[in-house]
């Protein structure tokens, strides 16, 4: 091999050596951040900020939306607070009969999101036929989607609670996560989204 080739060689390898350090040095550097992401809670919260439900209503109506809420709760439960951050458009609506407002371990909290794109009727109808582990029922025009045991995103909540009921609605161009914790049970979400209705 002569010494110009043998030359080249070294070059080649030095070359490849610095890339592949530089590609293992952004991974590793990308993979501490990720280690340090807050979590769905925390990085909500930091984001979002208390409103009145009358100031909610009036925020929605300004991005083309009427909000559909309960308008009836299992005894003893009220609004605790709801919070809204934009943009992208995501509010969660707290009811506590204790005057909790962390969703995370208030009775009843509503998840509150765009999707214009809802699964369609034939699917949803299927899934009473299909499924064993949900169901669906019909409210006003449209339909929601029961899962008896769902896991929570939040792992704090997941450790404490463990698998809940909750229900997915469609209307509007908005999605409705609805959960509950004990003391409600599935046949209180099943009242309280069968008495979903246009907000005023």
């Amino acid at each position: 091999m002569s010494r110009y080739t043998l030359h080249l060689v070294l070059v080649a390898c030095l070359l490849i050596t610095v890339v592949s350090l530089q590609f293992y040095l952004v991974y590793d550097v990308e993979r501490l951040k990720g280690s340090f992401e807050p979590p769905i809670y925390e990085a909500f919260m930091s984001q979002a900020r208390e409103v009145s439900l009358e100031e909610f209503i009036h925020l929605a109506r300004s991005h083309h939306y009427e909000l559909m809420l309960p308008t009836r709760l299992p005894k003893g439960l009220t609004l605790s607070t709801i919070y809204y951050k934009c943009c992208p458009l995501v509010a969660i609506v707290v009811y506590s009969a204790r005057g909790v407002k962390d969703f995370r371990y208030s009775e009843l909290a509503i998840e509150i999101a765009p999707n214009p794109y809802p699964l369609s009727e034939e699917y949803l109808l299927q899934l009473n036929r299909t499924s064993v582990d949900e169901y669906v029922i019909r409210v006003g025009k449209w339909y929601a989607r029961i899962s008896p045991k769902v896991e929570f995103g939040d792992e704090e909540r997941r450790r404490i609670f463990g698998p809940h009921p909750m229900a997915i609605y469609w209307e509007g161009g908005l999605e409705y996560l609805i959960s509950v914790l004990p003391p409600l049970t599935l046949e209180d979400l099943e009242y309280i989204v069968r008495g979903l209705a246009k907000a005023s």
